[in-house]
């Protein structure tokens, strides 16, 4: 399927300045969303592909950001794991800025793992988690996995990861590519909470250098996901078992790990509203982030 044109881009990017300047998302057609990013389908009539808005950068940040998500999706292929059609655009904008865009396809919504496994019975043998268990299993300390089922699509054989947005991976010296590409998203906070950001996400990043990590994360966003409850507990038996762990998954840390979001993601959207109104209102200029009050939810 074709990837937009450069002019597509630029076309939605017009859109979501209007909208982030009037706060009037209605000409948005948003398709899902996570904790910190949003993902539009365009044409907002009948979209044909869908796009994760990022940055703004400036344009070596952006270089950077393009470089990025494609070495990381051609590392994830080279370890076997399937990764959908990904094309990143960036958009000038004012004050020598560039947006990013992240576009793919958009894809049945019967193949999206999410939906399917809400239509199906959970069993530890299913091939979708078998699947990301093989995914998972080929990790290591250089390169990781963020790996809920939101971020799956089933092509028919095995999973192919959907969202190549948080690069897990590391240089040589530990830089985290993962963590170099947040601190983007951190200027969405009030200043003196983006060191804090930077330390606190930095040391749960570095869990992910531990595959163990990825498939605790994939059974424990099965209890926060609408119509996947009943798939938790066959997935932590399907990864206890392929993976081969020394420490088995429990059901008590993917409990502690939903706890967790729960407690922190109020707090940081209560921030990026703080920054909102500080940069509309003081600073007179656009904040250039969408706020979702929560992990499923509508815009703010």
């Amino acid at each position: 399927m074709a990837q937009p044109t450069q002019a597509d881009v630029e076309a939605l990017d017009r859109v979501v300045v209007e909208a982030l300047e009037t706060l009037d998302y209605s000409p948005l057609k948003m398709m899902g969303n996570g904790e910190l990013t949003v993902v539009l389908g365009w044409p907002a009539e009948q979209p044909t592909w869908v796009c994760k808005p990022a940055g703004p950068f400036t344009a070596e940040q952006f270089a950077w950001y393009r470089d990025t998500i494609d070495r990381y999706a051609a590392r994830l292929r080279d370890r076997g794991v399937g990764v959908t059609e990904t094309s990143v655009f960036g958009v000038e904008r004012e004050r020598d800025l560039v947006a990013a865009y992240m576009a793919q396809p958009v894809l049945p919504r019967e193949t999206l793992v999410e939906v399917m496994l809400q239509s199906e019975e959970p069993d530890p043998e299913h091939p979708v988690l078998v699947s990301i268990a093989d995914a998972v299993a080929a990790m290591d300390d250089r390169l990781g996995l963020d790996a809920p089922a939101t971020n799956w699509v089933w092509n028919g054989v095995s999973v192919e990861m959907l969202d190549v947005g948080l690069p897990l991976m590391w240089d040589d010296d530990g830089t985290s590519a993962a963590l170099e590409n947040l601190k983007t998203v951190f200027c969405a906070l009030p200043a003196p909470a983006r060191a804090i950001a930077t330390k606190e996400i930095g040391k749960l990043l570095e869990r992910y250098r531990e595959a163990r990590v990825s498939a605790v994360e994939c059974a424990g966003r099965m209890l926060s996901f609408p119509g996947l409850e009943g798939w938790h507990d066959p997935a932590i038996e399907c990864f206890n078992r392929r993976l081969g762990l020394a420490e088995p998954i429990t059901v008590a840390e993917t409990e502690a790990l939903n706890a967790g979001d729960e407690k922190e993601i109020p707090r940081w959207k209560t921030m990026q509203r703080v920054q909102r109104g500080w940069t509309r209102h003081v600073r007179r200029r656009r904040y250039d982030w969408f706020v979702v009050p929560s992990t499923y939810g509508q815009l703010d």
